[in-house]
């Protein structure tokens, strides 16, 4: 047993992700064993320089469509991230902004805070963090903290293929292809959920990494209890926000 939650994804915006290292508690075992940590993925660190590599699509492993990493009610008719123009399977480079995409989709992101970069979530860098959460650091209480949500948001819905301007944010399970809003998404003052929905189309980008679904009035969200719970996308910004932080000192809850 682990002791903790994984890290929302290892070190940066090329690497795996909280959705790859949970695999082995999802009756994913075989899978999870077929990943090679050591060569597959975004960062290395060599002499204490980072060199960010894009993750290597393997067939049949990080491609492969997970059920219960799916919501019945998304939309989005691409079972898979596009494979960039210039993209290719093959093993990664040193190059940090290629993208090779083809990695399966998930619909659900860990909760990253409210803190934006400085982490005050569930889930983040441990490039950041420096090590992942255990309960003891869930200060405000399980039962009252955000750890995943539905993360499918409107702008990532019309991505329709590989020249579509927000395609380095199709959700995968795997981790961080390019951007952290793949895997974790933020529960701040302007991190609205389902953010964006009553806004003209070009201004759903400015909440590509909100908290989102197609369910009417709001998102469903799995706290760090276990419970699944329910909420509106009307909720009240402040107590949303302390929601997703873990440690805040602002004791809340839903009921």
């Amino acid at each position: 047993m682990a002791q903790c939650f994984p890290p929302g994804t290892l070190f940066g915006d090329d690497d795996f992700g909280w959705g790859t290292f949970i695999l082995p508690y999802l009756d994913q075992a075989n899978l999870y064993n077929r990943f090679n940590f050591n060569t597959d993925h975004g960062s290395l660190w060599v002499g204490g320089v980072e060199i960010k590599r894009s993750l290597y699509l393997d067939p049949g492993v990080n491609d492969t469509v997970l059920p219960v990493y799916l919501c019945p009610s998304n939309s989005m008719s691409l079972t898979h991230s596009p494979i960039r123009a210039g993209g290719a399977n093959m093993a990664p480079t040193s190059v940090a902004s290629r993208t090779i995409g083809g990695f399966a989709r998930g619909d659900y992101k860990g909760c990253l805070g409210s803190g934006g970069g400085s982490i005050t979530g569930m889930f983040g860098k441990i490039k950041n963090t420096r090590t992942p959460t255990k309960i003891r650091d869930v200060l405000d209480g399980t039962s009252n903290t955000i750890a995943v949500g539905e993360g499918y948001t409107r702008f990532a819905r019309l991505i329709d293929g590989p020249t579509h301007p927000n395609v380095i944010d199709f959700p995968v399970w795997i981790g961080t292809n390019s951007q952290h809003q793949n895997v974790v998404a933020e529960t701040g003052l302007n991190h609205i959920p389902n953010g964006g929905k009553n806004l003209p189309a070009g201004t759903w980008s400015t909440y590509d990494d909100c908290f989102a679904s197609e369910h009417v009035g709001g998102v469903q969200f799995l706290f760090a209890d276990g419970s699944v719970r329910f909420v509106t996308d009307n909720i009240n910004m402040t107590l949303y926000s302390n929601l997703g932080d873990k440690a805040d000192g602002n004791v809340t809850s839903l009921e």
